[in-house]
């Protein structure tokens, strides 16, 4: 454990962190710029999504600071999870995969995100109909399907002015959803 925190934090070990990524991946997640403090405050220059149909996403200047010590007691606590751009030109394309019924699937840990943002955020034609520009800001804590809360402010930032705010609460007795 102690070689893996202190190869991760030199240039070298970063490389290989790259390289393992995108060959454990078959070439389906690159990253490219890991820096910053392993594990707990981690940046990345470029994150690449790829499927058999080629780049659906590309997320530049990654930001995420995090407390991974309280995955031991199974709970992911995120104080900011940020991105300069996120470029979402499709959906992906995967094969079909064997589906889990809701009852069958869970999270194996609660997540809680403080501050997610990402201050430009581009949705390709192929999804929103058109090209769209965004400005995304919010948080949420996710305990599993049936027990969730989300708030998230988006700014258009393109030829349409325009904000949305929308807060959701999911539980086993309700679903609230409200945008404005």
């Amino acid at each position: 454990g102690g070689a893996v925190m202190v190869s991760a934090n030199t240039d070298a070990g970063r490389r290989l962190i790259e390289r393992s990524v995108a060959r454990f991946s078959h070439g389906q997640v690159l990253l490219q710029g890991l820096s910053g403090r392993f594990p707990d405050h981690l940046r990345l220059g470029q994150l690449t999504l790829r499927d058999p149909q080629g780049q659906w996403l590309q997320a530049d200047a990654l930001a995420l600071d995090w407390s991974p010590l309280q995955l031991l007691e199974r709970r992911a606590h995120l104080q900011q999870l940020t991105a300069a751009r996120v470029a979402i030109t499709r959906r992906p394309a995967y094969a079909p995969a064997h589906r889990r019924t809701r009852a069958q699937f869970h999270l194996p840990v609660a997540i809680q995100i403080d501050r997610l943002e990402a201050a430009r955020v581009e949705l390709g034609a192929a999804l929103a109909g058109a090209p769209v520009a965004l400005r995304l800001r919010g948080g949420g804590r996710f305990t599993s399907l049936l027990r969730a809360s989300l708030q998230l402010d988006a700014q258009r930032l393109d030829a349409v002015p325009a904000t949305y705010r929308a807060q959701a609460r999911l539980s086993a007795q309700q679903i609230l959803v409200q945008v404005d």
